[in-house]
């Protein structure tokens, strides 16, 4: 008994010593004869400490099954990828072995009878055998290694996805951000459709407004051909801004109108939404910028929507009460957008919106000189006396600089002119679009000054585009202007170098203007041909 006892202690106490095995038949043989025969203490004693033993060392191995569960996940690709890379080592040096068993195999061959070959066919065949099982082991290992790569590089992804959506939660500055960062339709598309639900007004205001801005101006016609994807993104943007209008600024309102003329798709939306988008700007009019209020005016005039009384005398009267804030463009723009809007203001109101444009003339560009022309036909309205004067004079400076430009384009630097003492420098670049593009950020009102030193300096004429120098002569022609000598050679000269960007229907209104302001095309041939050719 005492010899059993001691068996069963030492299976417990010392499981790594060199004892006779201890199986679980004995032990149970062991533990009923102690139950059934008389113990002495030292025999109970044993018998306690290897119960105690064994339940100590069942607990320590539950603990370290459990921590080894815990990393196995982890471990297991790193152990898979060093089987097979011994594996490859194995095989490769198994492979090394036969080839130059084979290399002596075909030696000695060469030197036997001619059935030696025959005899070294079944060698050449085992030899392919662990090179193709090499090459197994090489792509499983290939394939392993990508596996923990793609799982690292998503687990980096993660990590970084739920650290920018805390952030996008804590400071919603960082979406409008990353909005302005897109340079295409698709990048943005895929911004709105990962973080949706962070998306607040401002928000789908930047977003709608700097797809318009990246993809350019669309026409209604081209609405069509444009990329599936894209008039979805449309599609899912103008809907999630409808649903913004209440929450809307007059800043967000504006520039949604702005984008939704810029991207062609005014006519989509239902006239519920187009009420919708009006009522709640005329509500937000008196706290609207001069940009915000040109803006939408010549939006919604190019759009076609229809506008109230209501709407279109709250539109003039907040126009006025700002009036001094207007800048040069936004003050032709509205002036431009009126006929457009079906707006006849009183005669009053005309008279000191044209005082404005008036003093800012020489501030306008080209396109703006053409848009200030064609407007004032529009409303019924006419230049005289020095007012004339000076915009014949500004038109004539356009002129020139376009003909001294395409001169020059191979060349020197064009030549800068003068403007009068009256007026001030006019902006140069290249002839903006109908609508401005409405700034990200918010403006400050300041009553612009102009100084004497701003009125003496020398501007940057641009010159005409070819759309620009026909709404002019038209323009002009209506109005039945005399023309000095001076005035038809710059306007001659000019539309020799414009003839090749008219459209038919620009050249037949050319010819219309041009014969209609008396002007002598005899000794433009070119000219007249031209024309001739376009308008049979």
């Amino acid at each position: 008994m005492d010899c059993a006892l001691g068996r069963l202690y030492l299976c417990h106490w010392a499981p790594n010593a060199v004892v006779p095995e201890c199986g679980p038949q004995q032990r149970t043989k062991v533990v009923c004869g102690a139950a059934a025969a008389p113990l002495t203490q030292s025999q109970r004693s044993l018998i306690q400490t290897a119960i105690q033993r064994s339940q100590g060392q069942q607990q320590g191995t539950n603990a370290q099954q459990q921590v080894s569960l815990q990393d196995a996940q982890l471990r297991t690709s790193m152990l898979q990828l060093q089987r097979l890379v011994a594996q490859t080592e194995g095989n490769a040096k198994l492979s090394r072995q036969q080839q130059q068993g084979s290399q002596v195999h075909h030696a000695t061959a060469r030197q036997s009878s001619s059935s030696a070959p025959a005899a070294a066919l079944p060698g050449t065949f085992e030899e392919q055998q662990p090179k193709a099982a090499a090459a197994d082991v090489q792509q499983q290992q290939q394939l392993l290694q990508q596996q923990i790569l793609l799982r690292q590089l998503l687990q980096q992804q993660q990590v970084r996805q739920r650290r920018l959506q805390l952030q996008l939660r804590s400071e919603p500055a960082v979406l409008t951000s990353l909005v302005k960062r897109c340079h295409s339709w698709q990048h943005l598309q895929h911004l709105f459709n990962t973080y949706t639900q962070h998306f607040n007004a401002v928000h789908v205001s930047a977003a709608l407004t700097h797809l318009a801005q990246i993809q350019g101006p669309i026409s209604p016609l081209e609405l069509d051909q444009q990329p599936n994807g894209l008039k979805q993104l449309m599609r899912e943007l103008t809907s999630a801004a409808a649903a913004c209008i209440p929450d809307y600024g007059a800043r967000q309102l504006a520039n949604t109108i702005w984008a939704i003329s810029k991207l062609g798709c005014g006519s989509k939306v239902p006239r519920r939404l187009r009420n919708g988008y009006l009522t709640a700007f005329m509500q937000k009019l008196p706290g609207a910028a001069p940009q915000h209020i040109s803006n939408v005016a010549l939006a919604v005039g190019n759009m076609g929507w229809g506008t109230s009384t209501v709407w279109q005398q709250n539109l003039l009267q907040a126009a006025e009460s700002k009036r001094q804030f207007f800048k040069p463009q936004e003050l032709v723009s509205l002036l431009y957008a009126l006929p457009l809007l079906n707006v006849q203001p009183a005669q009053p109101w005309l008279s000191t919106w044209l005082d404005a444009c008036y003093s800012s003339l020489y501030h306008f560009n080209s396109q703006e000189l053409a848009m200030l022309g064609v407007g004032l036909v529009r409303l019924k309205q006419q230049l005289s006396g020095q007012q004339l004067a000076e915009y014949l004079h500004a038109v004539q400076l356009q002129l020139d600089a376009t003909v001294d430009i395409a001169q020059h384009s191979h060349g020197s630097r064009p030549s800068t002119r003068t403007a009068p003492s009256t007026g001030s420098s006019c902006s140069g670049g290249d002839a903006q679009q109908d609508l401005q593009q409405p700034t990200q950020e918010s403006q400050q009102q300041q009553q612009p000054t102009v100084s004497q030193d701003s009125r003496l300096q020398r501007p940057h004429l641009a010159g005409f585009q070819a759309q620009g120098l026909v709404n002019i002569l038209w323009a002009l022609a209506v109005w039945g202007v005399k023309l000095e000598p001076s005035w038809q050679a710059s306007s001659l000269a000019c539309t020799k170098q414009m003839l090749g960007s008219c459209t038919a229907k620009g050249l037949s209104t050319l010819l219309w203007a041009l014969t209609k302001l008396q002007v002598n095309l005899g000794s433009v041939s070119s000219c007249t041909g031209a024309i001739a050719c376009c308008t049979m």
